[in-house]
């Protein structure tokens, strides 16, 4: 039991210290922070556009099917994703709007866009995965064209 109270105490003793010490730091050094905060942020491009899925039922009609519109379930059926250029990490889902538009800040740098998951051999094809470079203030527009070979 002592040792569970000494214990506490030591620990307690610790924060204290851990406290004491961050409050002394200068006001040099989190200015020096606050900018490189704020310059990693700046360092930013933008990557939009359309995803579209399609066909969705094995008759196309004029004018077209409500029910052969794209629904959140389509895009969570063929889920797309940013990775590293490796390709060996994700970094983030791009889930588009009902109308199959996205937009995502990026920081600059090289991506691969791609699939999240493959898709059995022979159904449906894609312009996926590409590469692509996020540049500082940039728009860069994607359109991602899904055929779902359904005929």
């Amino acid at each position: 039991m002592r040792r569970k109270v000494k214990a506490f105490f030591l620990a307690v003793i610790v924060v204290v210290l851990f406290l004491i010490g961050g409050c002394t730091r200068n006001a040099t050094s989190e200015a020096g922070a606050i900018q490189n905060a704020t310059s990693e942020f700046s360092e930013k491009g933008t990557l939009a556009g359309t995803v579209t899925i399609g066909p969705l039922c094995p008759v196309e009609r004029e004018p077209p099917d409500p029910g052969c519109r794209p629904t959140d379930a389509t895009y969570k059926a063929w889920p797309i994703a940013l990775f590293t250029p490796d390709k060996k990490a994700e970094i983030i889902k791009i889930v588009p709007s009902l109308n199959g538009t996205f937009s995502i800040e990026l920081p600059v740098g090289d991506y691969v866009v791609g699939l999240e998951k493959s898709q059995a051999s022979g159904i449906g094809r894609n312009n996926l995965p590409v590469n692509i470079t996020i540049k500082v203030g940039e728009n860069l527009t994607l359109n991602i064209n899904i055929d779902t070979g359904i005929r």
